[in-house]
């Protein structure tokens, strides 16, 4: 199949981009190298928090959604660059267990300049509870079709 380019994004567009279930192995190996914030790491003094139990850290939780968006449509794309990331918003803490199912919908795209194209990809997780953990806008270079050196 040939890549995607941004000509084939459609505005308000939809993909399923899969599931994936956290466990505290994740949580804390992601937390120590990453995130060592006790309530990340140690689940005793997580248990004294606000959210009583350990939780996931939020660039976790988001790094888990970037590699859901890379897989499942990155991968089959003429990505140029990403040049930012707009709206990340933590919804609510992903615990140990928590199912994060990851959704992209393309938003309002523009060209760039006379090769590419930036097309915002809005990026939603959601748990096994329906509930929203994450949302995101991911803002992707891709190159246009008729500029891509053929």
């Amino acid at each position: 199949m040939d890549r995607r380019h941004y000509e084939d994004f459609e505005e308000g567009s939809s993909f399923a981009l899969g599931s994936r279930t956290l466990t505290e192995e994740d949580i804390i190996a992601f937390a120590r190298e990453f995130d060592p914030q006790a309530f990340h790491v140690d689940p005793d003094a997580a248990a004294q928090t606000h959210f009583g139990e350990l939780f996931a850290s939020g660039w976790h939780t988001a790094a888990v959604c970037m590699r859901q968006l890379v897989d499942a449509l990155l991968s089959e794309t003429a990505v140029v660059a990403g040049v930012g990331v707009d709206e990340l918003r933590w919804r609510r803490p992903v615990y140990a267990g928590d199912e994060l199912t990851v959704t992209a919908t393309i938003g309002n795209k523009e060209p760039w300049d006379e090769r590419t194209g930036l097309v915002p990809i809005e990026v939603e997780a959601t748990t096994q509870d329906g509930e929203r953990a994450i949302h995101f806008v991911d803002l992707a270079l891709i190159e246009r079709r008729d500029h891509r050196g053929e």
